[in-house]
């Protein structure tokens, strides 16, 4: 499967990274890598998050990685998984 951003989610890191960098750049480095890593996993182990039932009938899906919770949705006749958005499990949603 190939493993693509929504422009949500691509808007979700940048907020992440820049919060990040008042910590220094070196840690908001470490977060996105952390983060683009864990996500491109997902190609080998797609169904490895957790079902959303919220989002029925769409395939979505949530992954915590260290303090960050991703939403991904799989389209499996593209042959795609969507990373939906991400945040910070301390962020107010």
């Amino acid at each position: 499967m190939i493993v693509r951003w929504t422009y949500k989610a691509q808007q979700d890191l940048a907020r992440v990274y820049n919060f990040s960098l008042q910590h220094s750049r070196r840690r908001a480095n470490k977060v996105a890598d952390r983060l683009t890593t864990a996500t491109d996993g997902l190609q080998f182990a797609p169904y490895i998050g957790v079902h959303l039932e919220l989002y029925e009938p769409d395939e979505v899906r949530k992954l915590v990685i260290d303090d960050y919770e991703i939403h991904y949705q799989i389209d499996e006749p593209k042959n795609t998984i969507y990373i939906v958005d991400l945040w910070h499990v301390r962020e107010d949603r």
